[in-house]
This record gives C-alpha cells, structure tokens and sequence, in this order.
C-alpha cells in the first residue's frame, strides 16, 4: 500500500510547535550544528526548518532517515534561512534525481 499521499507520512499533522521543540532539543549550544538524523521529519518537518529563522547561524545541518523526499529537498535548498550552511547530510532519505536537481541549482546553499 502506498501512503506517500498521505498527510501523517508527509508530517503534515506535526504543529511547528512540535517542530520547534524537536529542533532546540537536537541544537547545539553555539547554535552552529543540528543533528536530527532518524527524527522522520519528514516533508513538512523540512518544510518548518527552511522558515525557522533562528536557524540562520546554522552551518551544519544532519538531516538523514527523515524520509522527506524531494519536496522536502526542495524546501531545504530553496530557504533563505539556511544561507550559511556548509554541511548537508541527506542520506535515507529518498530524494531521487529530482532532489538532487534542487540541491544543484539552489541559490542559497
């Protein structure tokens, strides 16, 4: 069966609230570095990063088994928040050749 329609397999029951606290919880102290590798995110949790504008100083973003696919590529690539990144880390996370293209031809990281 496929749920990838689905609003709970995109994240997309997950309040920015929720979200937000995941984030500071997994921030390191200088606010440089953000481990949420195997927090399942997902598509709507990228989402809600790429807009959280106390993310700017990031430069380290691991963001791996989140499961947000190429739309939550897209989100990440496209943030004018995560301008400082140096670091990306996306493994397992099913962003075939489309997701890729985002992360090539984004201005912003």
């Amino acid at each position: 069966m496929d749920y990838s329609g689905n609003k709970t397999a995109m994240g997309q029951e997950r309040i920015i609230a929720e979200t937000e606290t995941i984030i500071r919880q997994h921030l390191s102290k200088d606010g440089f570095t953000l481990d949420l590798t195997a927090v399942s995110l997902k598509e709507y949790g990228a989402k809600d990063i790429a807009r959280m504008e106390f993310l700017r100083p990031l430069t380290s973003l691991a963001f791996g088994t989140n499961l947000c696919g190429a739309k939550g590529v897209k989100y990440l690539a496209q943030s004018e928040v995560l301008v400082n990144l140096t670091s990306l880390n996306l493994f397992y996370n099913k962003i075939g050749n489309e997701g890729v293209k985002y992360l090539v031809v984004s201005d912003n990281l």
